[in-house]
């Protein structure tokens, strides 16, 4: 399974943009939030807003995850193809 990326803002936005609230969630400090650099925040914190924290934010369910091009061809090869004569 793919790693979820996660950008700060994005992360920041998920708790109504209160980086310290976001900080609390991690169970790290707020300074800790601010040094993250701009762009995709490290795996670990992605993968605990995206499995535990925030899976309805940042989850393979969210919607965010079911608009990517890789969720729909994951879907397609899930499901096989039915041809149109077939399927009436």
């Amino acid at each position: 399974m793919k790693t979820p990326e996660i950008t700060k803002e994005q992360a920041i936005s998920a708790y109504d943009g209160n980086a310290s609230a976001l900080a609390r969630a991690l169970g790290i400090t707020p300074s800790a939030v601010y040094q993250w650099p701009d762009g995709a925040i490290d795996e670990r914190w992605a993968l605990k807003l995206a499995f535990v924290l925030k899976p309805a934010v940042f989850g393979p369910d969210s919607p965010e995850a079911r608009r990517t091009p890789a969720a729909a061809d994951a879907t397609a090869e899930a499901a096989p193809a039915v041809p149109v004569s077939e399927a009436a």
